[in-house]
């Protein structure tokens, strides 16, 4: 099976489980309520089960290009450093998304406001940071990476993207796909981009914990319906410049990673589009993927507003 053809089948179908799940989890479950946890617990294993289902498919094969190599001390700190670059461009990204879309992570987050820090950490922070990294800077980005590095990066960031399923978390989770992947290259190891993921995951358990010791009240909810789009436009005067100075030091930290990672040469093919790449990821799957991811985001921002 073409590898890109394979991902987009597979992105299709997690794409429809996230559109189809909460009704049979109803149909199964009638109306009983569930934890924070549970459903991100549950959101987790019913992405990865079809991707192991595709590992499976194609003989794990893909299992040997992962890069899962260990990552010295110096690129750790390094790495930790990219991560807290990259969350003000993060922000600026969340922002402007905001003057069109809802903001639902932090409705999302709410009830975890008053749960034990350990649990946020594992829940909101390990977790994901692990499986998304596996699935898409693990999996789909290695299974487009034949026809392409930036080719790679770039469907596999759309990928991740989509799979929030709604416009706000969208925008910020594309561009950090991308850049998770640039980081995996200039790294050469996976570990880089679930360590990246998980100090940004922590900057948001941080956050929680800083509103539970001010008040055990705090409706994360209400405070982000109530920033107004002309708070929007103040915040963005700021954090565009922010974003800029943060941005332009992220990718000199990228360039160091890459310098001490031996592989400076690897990323300046990538950047300079002659990465030697063949054959295409733009399949039929992936168009009827992005229709269906869309128009779904969409419909859902109306029936919300």
């Amino acid at each position: 099976m073409n590898r890109s053809k394979g991902a987009n089948r597979l992105i299709f179908i997690m794409i429809a489980i996230s559109i189809i799940s909460p009704y049979v989890i109803i149909f199964i479950f009638g109306n009983q309520e569930f934890t924070l946890y549970q459903n991100l617990a549950l959101s987790q294993a019913i992405y990865l089960i079809p991707v192991l289902i595709y590992i499976i498919a194609t003989r794990g094969q893909i299992l040997n290009e992962l890069q899962l190599k260990p990552i010295r001390i110096s690129i750790i700190l390094m790495v930790i450093l990219f991560a807290v670059l990259m969350m003000p461009v993060m922000s600026w990204l969340n922002l402007v998304s905001m003057l069109f879309a809802r903001n639902y992570m932090a409705s999302a987050l709410t009830e975890a406001v008053d749960t034990p820090f350990a649990m946020n950490l594992l829940y909101v922070a390990l977790i994901p940071a692990v499986s998304e990294e596996f699935m898409f800077r693990g999996i789909f980005f290695h299974s487009y990476r034949p026809a392409g590095i930036l080719k790679a990066a770039l469907v596999s960031g759309l990928c991740f993207g989509m799979l929030h399923m709604n416009l706000n978390q969208f925008c910020y989770a594309f561009v950090l796909g991308v850049v998770f992947a640039f980081l995996v290259e200039a790294t050469g190891s996976l570990i880089s981009s679930m360590l990246a993921h998980f100090v940004i995951n922590s900057s948001t358990v941080l956050v929680l914990a800083g509103e539970s010791a001010v008040s055990s009240q705090v409706d994360l909810s209400a405070a982000a319906t109530a920033i107004t789009r002309s708070d929007i436009m103040m915040m963005l005067g700021f954090y565009t410049v922010l974003a800029l100075v943060c941005g332009t030091l992220g990718y000199a930290v990228l360039t160091w990673l890459a310098k001490h990672s031996g592989r400076t040469e690897h990323m300046r093919k990538l950047l300079g589009r002659r990465d030697g790449g063949h054959g295409r990821c733009v399949t039929f799957f992936l168009i009827a993927t992005v229709l269906l991811a869309f128009g779904y985001m969409i419909l859902t921002e109306l029936i919300v507003s």
